[in-house]
């Protein structure tokens, strides 16, 4: 008997997987693509060039795979979120019919999550693990290193103390698995994390959001902790980040624990650019607020 619907948790886990995979075949492809290209320089002659020319042949299919099954994990997300905003809608529909027909006064009631209040608890067994915009980076390493592989997964890199270890892509993947998202792990620069999880320029952020920042080589990645209005009217967000000072060798590449830190506020310009609070323009930043 066909099945009808949508498990949307199990399609939205299918698409970031799919999105993951092209871009480890993206990286897979720009290593060989080295590869060859140094090969054919130590290599002279007419076979030579027949091998580099076959390269670059198979090296546009297999860009053409990558972009196709990225495009493919998108349409899934898509396609999920869909289902998912529908689903909320109809909650809140059969939520406001039946306190209706209670008349108790109860749909004026709020309730809060992890996402909605980031610092709050989020279950049984958490008293002792700290959280929230309040702690210091010697209490987020604390928590880091001891829950990041033990309870969290892997390093983003693949091993417990990889080149992602106290960066701002690991601190984001910590970060959402604090405040309870269940989705696949994350990979990619900072600048373009976001994007690769499906997020926009124009999307509004909510507390928990992915915000990424194509400024500099890699860009970077934070996690806004609160969102509001300011006193003009503007949108305001408080973001936590990691590696966010450049106090580690390679100029800022080694990631310190005490460059943690949650005190940078981005606020939105009427062009949706955004700009640092005290501080300079930032230009477009790529939202995705994951489903907590």
């Amino acid at each position: 008997m066909p099945r009808l619907g949508m498990d949307v948790d199990a399609v939205e886990s299918i698409g970031h997987q799919m999105i993951a995979k092209a871009s480890s075949l993206g990286s897979l492809g720009a290593t060989a693509g080295r590869l060859i290209q140094h090969g054919h320089s130590l290599w002279q002659g007419s076979s030579s060039r027949h091998w580099f020319e076959q390269w670059q042949r198979e090296e546009t299919a297999v860009r053409r795979l990558i972009h196709e099954l990225d495009e493919m994990g998108r349409k899934l997300l898509a396609q999920a979120k869909e289902q998912r905003d529908a689903s909320r809608a109809n909650l809140r529909m059969d939520s406001a019919a039946k306190n209706s027909s209670q008349g108790d006064g109860s749909a004026g009631g709020t309730t809060s999550s992890p996402a909605a209040n980031p610092g709050g608890s989020t279950g049984a067994g958490d008293s002792d693990h700290a959280r929230g915009i309040d702690r210091t980076w010697q209490q987020v390493r604390e928590v880091y290193d001891r829950d990041y592989v033990a309870k969290y997964g892997l390093w983003s890199d693949g091993g417990p103390n990889g080149d992602n270890r106290y960066q701002c892509v690991s601190w984001a993947w910590f970060r959402m698995r604090e405040l309870g998202y269940h989705g696949p792990q994350i990979q990619g620069d900072g600048g373009v994390l976001a994007a690769r999880l499906g997020g926009t320029t124009t999307t509004e952020p909510q507390p928990g959001a992915v915000v990424s920042s194509s400024n500099g080589g890699f860009g970077h990645v934070m996690i806004a902790e609160r969102v509001y209005t300011n006193s003009n009217g503007q949108l305001e967000m408080l973001v936590s980040e990691m590696n966010a000072k450049g106090l580690g060798a390679d100029h800022g590449l080694e990631g310190l624990p005490q460059e943690y830190q949650c005190e940078t506020r981005f606020s939105r310009n009427p062009d949706g650019s955004w700009g640092r609070v005290g501080g300079g323009p930032e230009g477009k930043l790529t939202i995705w607020n994951p489903p907590y």
